[in-house]
């Protein structure tokens, strides 16, 4: 055989084995994102000018039900992950400490496609969700980019809160059963565009949303280890302390108008193939989140 046809089947397998990646992509054609926001959590400690590590109302969400305090010590950085660590000990009246980062006031979008390589913990009335807040303090509106029980972990809930047109709370939701996610690494996004939002799990998209209320305003990122609660329960005997929601990297990319301005050899394809948006090898396990922390 000689060297031009290797070559062109080279390409060609090459092409072939990027076909199932591309397909997955939110907009695969032409490709226009640009990385507006990462963090790897490379660093000893959280990064100050990206979290906070309260809400800006307080340090727990009463409404809800929840048990836990978050405290600035459940908030851990350790060989390149984030731990938020959930703990059975007494302060503020709470019987129990968690921890939390939120971006507000930090980091705002309006519109992207943001994602998180996590996993989650097993246990009765741990509560670990990823999901985004509007930055104006006024909710109304709210994306769940998802929500996972420690009770039910093979089960993931996907959710939009908006003010309807009678100015009332309005929902939908969704959700979907896969592999259990707290025995490895999964990665969840969203694709949130004007008048739709799209659910993804390793790539692959679980559910759209395209009905009133998308919102339309700069929201920053949260990610918390709720403990107890209306939805999940309190913990139980087998509930494990301390436990974990372990987080590989949280990374946001919005679409650029002009492809010449963006695109350079490590963003050529897209948000979900994480593995070649950071340079690592094409080769590299279809499972983007899989394959950036090589497990």
């Amino acid at each position: 055989m000689n060297h031009s046809i290797r070559n062109r089947l080279a390409v060609l397998s090459l092409y072939l084995s990027l076909l199932p990646m591309l397909a997955l992509l939110p907009n695969a054609d032409p490709p226009r994102w640009t990385l507006v926001f990462s963090d790897s959590f490379d660093g000893t400690g959280i990064n100050p000018n990206h979290w906070n590590t309260q809400y800006w109302f307080g340090r727990t969400i009463a409404d809800n039900g929840e048990l836990e305090w978050y405290q600035d010590d459940d908030v851990l950085v350790q060989n390149g992950i984030l731990r938020l660590r959930a703990e059975q000990r007494n302060t503020q009246g709470y019987r129990y400490t968690s921890g939390m980062i939120a971006s507000q006031n930090k980091f705002s979008f309006t519109y992207g496609y943001v994602e998180a390589c996590v996993k989650v913990p097993h246990g009765k009335g741990f509560w670990p969700a990823f999901w985004l807040l509007p930055a104006s303090e006024n909710w109304p509106p709210e994306i769940d980019i998802f929500e996972i029980m420690g009770s039910q972990t093979k089960r993931v809930s996907f959710n939009v809160h908006y003010a309807n047109s009678a100015g009332q709370n309005g929902q939908a939701g969704s959700g979907w059963t896969g592999p259990d996610f707290a025995e490895d690494w999964h990665l969840f996004a969203v694709d949130w565009e004007p008048g739709s939002i799209r659910w993804y799990v390793d790539g692959t998209e679980h559910w759209r949303y395209e009905g009133p209320g998308v919102p339309a305003e700069p929201m920053y990122i949260v990610a918390d280890l709720a403990v107890g609660g209306d939805w999940p329960g309190s913990p139980d005997s087998r509930s494990v302390f301390p436990s974990y929601f372990d987080i590989r990297h949280i990374k946001v990319w919005q679409e650029s108008p002009n492809v010449s301005d963006t695109m350079t050899p490590s963003s050529t394809l897209s948000p979900s193939a994480t593995m070649v948006v950071d340079g690592t090898s094409a080769n590299a396990k279809m499972d983007p989140c899989q394959a950036l922390v090589g497990s």
